[in-house]
């Protein structure tokens, strides 16, 4: 999965924040992600001196990271947020957003990137505007979910949010595990005494106190080493505690921090019920009820047994086994503590416990878990054009279901001629067009797609296409499963591509022959399609399915939308298709002309362009009537001319599964049709929604428009008959198809 982290932590830098964020990127990237780290660019506030940032933090160079300027102004927060959209503009290769930046995980939504935002502290106590834009973010349906650092911290956005407990994932910080436990340094003080340390800034409230009243009190075997720290209230503390059993080291590179907590015999987590993050001299908010403190599990991952403040949102990591819980301002009870550890026995029996339990708090597993229920999926559609044909319908049609429902869609075209369903694409689906003009110039384009962006599965639209995804997974050994979609009557094509020209008759056919069934599954229109399709080859019964065509979307919305019973049609028949021998429009026109003279007002209506159509012309001039057929040429929106027809008109000598008939039907206008291999007999109930004609009989085709006409033919019960074709119906086929391949999750 590629995740872009976007943070607002000044990186290089001593706070703590800044290690969760380098720390989790690693993590995200551990787990076999490509991520990337946006952080400001704010030279003025870098920690001096520092060459390597990885390194600083000890972390692998397996992420990158983007610096963007941040103006050490008041304003800094807005330049750094409008670089962080600009960003986020021209690089939309992510499939996921994370983040502890509230407006930049906002901007992320409303880009439409699937977007988790961490929080650490309560946003709703933020002043109105960022408490504005958190409801925001947590209104839109890019919002993923919630990721707090305790339960206690959970229940508080409970409390005050629209926020339910699904939205919401407690993980605890965490730490690395340690690897190698003999590395120490050579602490101050005498080596025989008992080692307690501290590890962590000296802010108010996270129990430096506890160290100053309990120094003088201890017995003098007794060590305090002191790590980390600013400058600032270093100087302070040094001042208050002048007892020559206590040693502070200062701010230690966070690399080096595991050095000392080695060489550690007991570990304090001495919190208070008042703990100011930003600091006891410049004040701050008061984090300790739902702090989870980065050095607990630091204590915990090296081994360490820990004398910790008994407090409620410690104890969701700590008990009675793992470590030793006193009350957190009884300086008897830490003595008390202390002088129970000492013996090695206890230390190690707590110690073992902590280890263990570490497990459950590493940062390559709290990265793990965030994504674990993520659902994030991914699928290819792969078509030839998006030109105004009915297989460019559907792929458009499906490509825009799967993203509506949160999956990422790459839809893949050849080119962009004629690109008439362009504008019906979702603003969801990512397009990637390949330049080129056909199927036999796309190997190395598309193989270039494959190989940089490894898809787990491609639903291919196109018989060509299906036949070179084949013969390049065979030879570059990809995993990517094809689902081919069957366009047509697969023994109707082959007798139509025998007269077609030199390419198409030999080696087209040939390779179509050889490699389309080795696709992994195949999906037919039609019971009948998908028959056919097994008596050519036995072997496609477990590997092949049925899944009828959808209704195009926008005819579907408008049938509901509007009542259809009062619809007043005119005096016309109409006839849909490329005009091209496959839709054998000659019978239609045939058709026609045989009631032309019972029905003198009345005309045929052909929409769609093909290479045809001065034949056809010439058919309607032959038989009397150019001057009541009408060739529309191609149209955009059917809607119209469906919906005031007296029927529609399929005379095909061969189908899939004729859209037109189905969104004839939707739109309540009743349909004429032969019976053809295949669809229209799965599709016709005569008397309820047309009539069905026994194949090229126009002599029936005449009687059967002649009784259409006569009887005032009104469409009844068509919802039923069509309810097989709404848009969500098909696709949860479709979904199903692709469940049954795990291969498009994500390997979390």
């Amino acid at each position: 999965m590629r995740i872009l982290y976007i943070s607002n932590s000044i990186i290089p830098s001593r706070t703590a924040n800044s290690i969760h964020v380098m720390k989790m990127c690693q993590a995200f990237a551990d787990n076999g992600h490509q991520v990337t780290l946006l952080a400001p660019d704010n030279k003025n506030k870098y920690e001096k001196g520092v060459k390597n940032i990885f390194d600083y933090y000890g972390v692998k160079e397996n992420f990158k990271i983007k610096k963007l300027w941040y103006p050490n102004l008041k304003s800094g927060t807005i330049f750094y947020t409008l670089l962080i959209i600009k960003y986020l503009l021209f690089n939309k290769k992510f499939d996921l957003v994370f983040g502890r930046f509230l407006y930049g995980c906002y901007f992320s939504s409303l880009l439409r990137n699937q977007t988790i935002f961490e929080s650490h502290a309560p946003i709703y106590e933020e002043i109105w505007f960022t408490n504005k834009i958190f409801n925001l973010l947590i209104k839109s349906k890019y919002f993923k979910k919630l990721i707090v650092i305790s339960q206690a911290l959970k229940d508080m956005y409970l409390e005050n949010t629209i926020l339910n407990k699904n939205n919401i994932d407690v993980l605890h910080d965490g730490a690395d595990e340690v690897r190698d436990l003999t590395k120490k340094v050579s602490l101050k003080g005498k080596k025989e005494n008992l080692k307690v340390g501290y590890v962590g800034h000296l802010y108010k409230g996270k129990g430096i106190e506890i160290v100053e009243s309990i120094a003088d009190k201890v017995k003098h075997d007794v060590e305090f080493h002191i790590v980390g720290g600013i400058e600032e209230d270093l100087n302070i503390w040094k001042q208050k505690i002048q007892n020559n059993n206590v040693y502070f080291y200062g701010h230690i590179p966070h690399k080096e921090v595991s050095k000392y907590i080695n060489s550690l015999d007991i570990c304090l987590l001495p919190n208070q019920k008042v703990v100011l993050a930003h600091g006891a001299i410049r004040g701050g908010i008061n984090i300790s009820s739902y702090t989870s403190p980065l050095k607990l599990f630091e204590y915990m991952s090296h081994h360490k047994a820990i004398i910790s403040s008994d407090l409620p949102v410690l104890r969701e990591v700590l008990n009675q086994k793992n470590s030793l819980l006193v009350e957190h301002d009884n300086s008897k009870s830490w003595i008390d503590g202390i002088e129970i550890l000492k013996n090695p026995l206890k230390r190690n029996k707590i110690s073992i416990q902590a280890f263990k339990d570490f497990n459950n708090y590493t940062w390559k597993n709290r990265a793990k878990k965030i994504l674990i229920n993520l659902d994030v999926k991914k699928i290819t559609i792969l078509i030839s054009s998006l030109s105004g044909g009915g297989a460019e319908g559907v792929s458009v049609s499906i490509a825009n279901s799967f993203a509506e429902d949160g999956w990422k869609v790459d839809l893949v075209v050849l080119h962009l001629k004629n690109a008439t369903y362009l504008d019906r694409v979702s603003r969801k689906v990512n397009l990637i067009v390949l330049n080129v003009n056909n199927a036999r110039y796309s190997t190395f384009p598309l193989l270039k797609y494959i190989l940089k962006n490894k898809p787990d599965i491609i639903f291919v639209f196109n018989y060509e296409l299906a036949v070179l995804l084949v013969i390049l997974r065979t030879l570059c050994r990809f995993k990517t499963k094809i689902i081919a979609r069957n366009m047509n009557t697969f023994s109707r094509v082959s007798r139509i591509s025998k007269e077609k020209n030199l390419w198409i008759r030999v080696v087209v056919r040939f390779l179509i022959d050889k490699f389309y069934f080795k696709a992994d599954h195949i999906v037919n229109q039609s019971h009948a399609m998908r028959e056919d399709l097994i008596a050519l080859n036995p072997e496609l019964t477990k590997n092949s399915s049925v899944i009828y065509n959808p209704v195009a979307k926008y005819i579907e919305e408008f049938a509901n939308l509007n009542d259809l019973y009062n619809v007043k049609k005119d005096n016309y028949i109409l006839c849909v298709g490329r005009l091209e021998k496959q839709k054998a429009f000659h019978y239609a026109i045939e058709g026609f002309a045989g009631i032309a003279k019972k029905f003198p007002n009345l005309r045929l209506k052909i929409v769609g362009k093909g290479s045809l159509e001065k034949e056809l012309k010439q058919n309607a001039i032959n038989l009397g009537v150019a001057d009541k057929v009408d060739f529309e040429g191609f149209q955009k929106n059917m809607i119209p001319y469906y919906l005031h027809a007296k029927a529609t008109l399929l005379t095909s000598l061969y189908e899939g599964y004729p859209n037109v008939l189905i969104e004839s039907i939707t739109l309540k206008t009743p349909v004429v049709a032969f019976d053809c291999p295949s669809g229209p007999s799965e599709i016709i109930k005569n008397k309820i929604n047309g009539f069905l004609v026994k194949y090229q009989d126009v002599e029936e085709l005449k009687i059967k428009l002649d009784l259409l006409l006569t009887s005032n033919f009104k469409i009844n019960e068509t919802n039923n008959t069509v309810k097989q074709n709404q848009v969500s119906q098909v696709y949860k086929l479709y979904k199903n198809v692709i469940n049954s391949f795990e291969y498009h999750k994500q390997e979390l």
